[in-house]
């Protein structure tokens, strides 16, 4: 397994590693750490790779959680209201991932059809806002340093196109302004920021509902190694 180190040396500028599974640097101007990490705890834990383009993207009207999309996801979103779904009417995209993020003017901005063409290139990965910056991540700890590069490019490039994503609502808004029914840009805002909200209030449902799913398939493997168990026991006094 290759460093977070190693992996930074061949694409990032600057490098310095903070430890085994983290590294940090500059591309392009922008401070990017690359991250290896686990996920999960016991036999459930999965290795990732992290992308992290530091104390960029971080505001309060803008929230990404794009993430590879299962039968289920779109089961919880289309019947249970668990979650959103933003469609961006691409049918090469739209099936494979999961875009719980808004406002939707500014994200089907920020994810044009280049930016969705090297997601689905790069796939399985998922894009995402956080406290500390805006994140990419990938499924494994990955070892060749061509698609690391390349998960740093797009991240760098997304990161960049986050002003101009707000650019184009915002000119519009202004012009609409103007007269009596148009919406200034503190309604604008304000409206962008209840639109955020509600798009985390609702992933929250849906990971309390998988979080129960995980407790009752926990508890179902229990009581099945107890009947086994017992069935055992009872055998064996035969």
């Amino acid at each position: 397994m290759k460093s977070a180190r190693e992996l930074a040396a061949g694409v990032l500028d600057d490098v310095s590693a903070r430890e085994h599974d983290a590294a940090r640097g500059t591309f392009d101007g922008l401070d990017v750490e690359i991250r290896l990490v686990d996920r999960g705890v016991g036999s459930s834990r999965d290795p990732w790779t992290e992308i992290v383009v530091l104390g960029q993207a971080v505001r309060d009207d803008l929230h990404l959680g794009v993430i590879a999309q299962t039968d289920r996801d779109a089961k919880d979103v289309e019947e249970e209201q668990l979650g959103t779904d933003l469609v961006l009417d691409d049918p090469q995209f739209d099936p494979v991932f999961l875009v719980e993020a808004g406002p939707a003017d500014v994200v089907k901005s920020l994810l044009d059809a280049r930016v969705r063409k090297q997601m689905l290139a790069l796939k399985p990965l998922g894009l995402h806002t956080r406290p500390e910056g805006l994140v990419l991540d990938k499924p494994s700890w990955l070892e060749d340093p061509k698609v690391v590069r390349a998960l740093v490019i797009l991240a760098v490039a997304i990161t960049r196109r986050v002003p101009h994503a707000f650019e184009a609502p915002d000119r519009d808004a202004r012009s609409r302004s103007a007269y009596r029914d148009g919406p200034s840009a503190t309604s604008m805002g304000r409206s962008r920021r209840d639109e955020v909200a509600d798009v985390k209030a609702r992933k929250q449902l849906r990971d309390e509902r998988n979080a129960q799913r995980g407790c009752y398939t926990v508890i179902a493997i229990l009581a099945i190694v107890a009947i086994l168990s017992m069935l055992s026991l009872i055998f064996a006094q035969e």
